[in-house]
C-alpha cells in the first residue's frame, strides 16, 4: 500500500480500510464508521462516571462523614456558647478589676494571678505560670502645647521606650512636617536638625503600611539631628484619641523623646507648614526605662481522652498596653479560648488530644512570653499537632488565616463548615499571630482569628480595629456581647 501524501489532510474515519465511508451498513443502516464514533463517545461516558464515582463521591462522602459525626455535636457547641454570658462577665471583671496590664506593672501582676488561681477553680489541669523576664517601661508625665503661631493645648501619648525630654524640663522647638521618610530624606540635615519632626502619614489602606513611622520614626528624625519625634496616631479614624505603641532606637543615633499626636493636631500642623507659617511646641516627657521585671505566662489544660501527648495550642495575650484596659487587644483574645476549652468541659465534651489554654505576656514589646514557652516546650514540637491563636479584637468572625501544608487548610475549611449557617468563615493562607509565628516556624500548622466589624447594612466596616487599638478607648464597653459569644 502506498503511504499517504502528507501533504493531503487525511481523515480516518473515511479510509475505507479502517471501514470508512462504505455502503457496507449494518442491519439498522448505521455505517461503520459512526458505530466507531458513538463507541467512543460512551467510552468516554463510561470514563467521566468512574471519575465521580472514583474521585468525586469519596470527597462528598468524606464531607457527609464529617458532618454525621460531629455535626450534631458542633451545633450544640454553638448553642452553648450562645447561650452562655459568664465568659462575657468574667472578661469584664478583667478588664474593669484589673485595668490596662503593660509588662512589669501591678496590673498585669494581679491579672495573671487572677486568671491562674481561677483556671484552676474551672478544674483545668496542669495550670501553671511560666516565668520569664520582661520589659519595665514606665509613664509618668507628658504635655504638649503648641506655642506659636498661638498657644494651643495638644494631645500626646508617648511611645514605648521613649525618652524624656532632657534634663526633665519642657523641651522648646520649631517643627518640620513630613508625610514620609522621603519627604524627611528630602529636606536632610540642614533643615531638620535642632527641630521636631512630625510625620503626618494617614492610614489609607492597611496598618502596616503606616505602622514604620510609629516604630521607626523616632530613630530615623535623630539621623537628621531632630531633638523629637512626634508621630500622627495609627488610626482610621479620630474623635481626638491618641493611639500609642512600640518604638524602636538604634544605637547608631542619640534617642530622642517619642510620642504619639491625634490626627486632628496632626493635620493641623500640617496645614499651617504648608502655609510656611513657623510653628514652635514645647514638649514634656518623663518616663523612664527600668531594669526588666518578673513576668509570666499562664497555662492551663484540658487534657486528652485517647492521645493526651498530643497537643492543640490555644490562645491570646494577656498583657496590653497602659492606655484603656486592653479589653480588643487582647483581653478579648485570651478569653476566647479560655471560655471554649472552659465550655468543653461543662458539656462534658473531652477531646481526643489535649488542648493548651496559653495566656502569652510581653506580645506588645518584646515577645519575651512566646520565646519563653518555645524554649520550654520545644522538645513537644513534633507533637503539638495545631495552634490557634485570637489577637484581633473581638468582632463578628469571618475568616481564619492558615499557615501550613496545603491538605491542612482543606481539613480546616472542612471543620469550619460544620459551623455553617450560624456561623460562615473562610480560610485564606497567612499569618496566624505574633505568638504562635514561632510555632509555625518550627512546623506546627495553626490558624490566627480574623473578625470584622459590620454596619447595620450589613457591609463591612473597614479597619474598624484599629478605631480603638492602642488607645484609651479600648475599653469593655466596645465590645458586644453576641459578637463575644461567636468568637468563644
Amino acid at each position: 500500500m502506498a503511504p499517504h501524501n502528507i501533504s493531503e489532510e487525511y481523515d480516518p474515519l473515511m479510509d475505507e480500510s479502517l471501514g470508512g465511508d462504505t455502503d457496507d451498513d449494518d442491519s439498522f443502516g448505521v455505517p461503520r464508521y459512526q458505530k466507531i464514533v458513538i463507541a467512543s463517545i460512551l467510552l468516554a461516558i463510561v470514563v467521566m462516571v468512574l471519575v465521580i464515582v472514583l474521585v468525586i463521591n469519596p470527597l462528598e462522602n468524606k464531607e457527609s462523614a464529617l458532618q454525621e459525626q460531629y455535626g450534631d455535636i458542633v451545633q450544640a457547641i454553638l448553642a452553648e456558647a450562645q447561650d452562655d454570658v459568664s465568659g462575657f462577665a468574667r472578661l469584664a471583671y478583667m478588664c474593669n478589676t484589673f485595668g490596662s496590664r503593660i509588662t512589669g506593672s501591678t496590673g498585669l501582676e494581679r491579672a495573671t494571678q487572677w486568671a491562674h488561681d481561677t483556671m484552676i477553680e474551672d478544674g483545668l489541669e496542669r495550670v501553671e505560670f511560666e516565668d520569664t523576664n520582661v520589659t519595665n517601661w514606665v509613664r509618668r508625665n507628658e504635655t504638649l502645647r503648641m506655642v506659636a503661631p498661638y498657644d494651643k493645648l495638644m494631645i500626646v501619648l508617648a511611645l514605648g521606650y521613649s525618652v524624656a525630654t532632657p534634663d526633665g524640663a519642657p523641651l522648646r522647638a520649631g517643627v518640620v512636617v513630613v508625610r514620609d521618610f522621603d519627604e524627611l530624606e528630602a529636606l536632610g540635615e540642614d533643615q531638620v536638625s535642632g527641630k521636631i519632626v512630625v510625620y503626618n502619614a494617614p492610614f489609607t489602606t492597611s496598618y502596616s503600611g503606616v505602622v514604620s513611622y510609629r516604630t521607626n520614626g523616632a530613630a530615623t528624625a535623630s539621623k537628621y539631628g531632630a531633638v523629637a519625634s512626634l508621630t500622627r496616631s495609627i488610626t482610621p479614624v479620630s474623635l481626638a484619641t491618641p493611639h500609642t505603641g512600640v518604638q524602636y532606637y538604634d544605637s547608631d543615633y542619640p534617642e530622642i523623646p517619642a510620642g504619639a499626636i491625634t490626627v486632628e493636631d496632626a493635620e493641623l500642623l500640617a496645614s499651617l507648614y504648608d502655609a510656611n507659617v513657623t510653628i514652635e511646641l514645647e514638649l514634656y516627657m518623663d518616663h523612664q526605662l527600668l531594669p526588666d521585671a518578673p513576668g509570666r505566662n499562664v497555662v492551663g489544660e484540658l487534657v486528652g481522652r485517647e492521645v493526651p501527648d498530643e497537643i492543640l495550642v490555644i490562645g491570646g495575650h494577656i498583657d496590653s498596653w497602659d492606655q484603656g484596659s486592653g479589653a480588643h487587644d487582647d483581653a478579648g483574645g485570651v478569653f476566647h479560648a479560655w471560655e471554649a476549652v472552659r465550655l468543653l468541659k461543662r458539656m462534658g465534651l473531652i477531646p481526643r488530644r489535649t488542648i493548651r489554654v496559653v495566656m502569652w505576656t510581653a506580645e506588645e514589646n518584646t515577645g519575651a512570653g512566646s520565646m519563653e514557652y518555645f524554649e520550654r516546650h520545644q522538645n513537644e514540637m513534633n507533637r503539638t499537632v495545631f495552634s490557634l491563636e485570637s489577637d484581633g479584637g473581638t468582632f463578628t468572625p469571618v475568616r481564619w488565616y492558615y499557615s501550613g501544608g496545603a491538605s491542612g487548610l482543606e481539613t480546616v475549611q472542612e471543620i469550619s463548615d460544620l459551623m455553617k449557617p450560624t456561623i460562615n468563615m473562610d480560610v485564606v493562607e497567612g499569618g496566624t499571630g505574633a505568638d504562635t509565628a514561632i510555632l509555625t516556624e518550627n512546623g506546627v500548622p495553626g490558624v490566627g482569628l480574623d473578625v470584622d466589624k459590620f454596619d447595620d447594612c450589613g457591609n463591612i466596616i473597614p479597619n474598624f480595629y484599629f478605631h480603638y487599638h492602642h488607645s484609651p478607648a479600648d475599653t469593655m464597653d466596645k465590645i458586644d456581647l453576641t459578637d463575644f459569644q461567636e468568637c468563644v
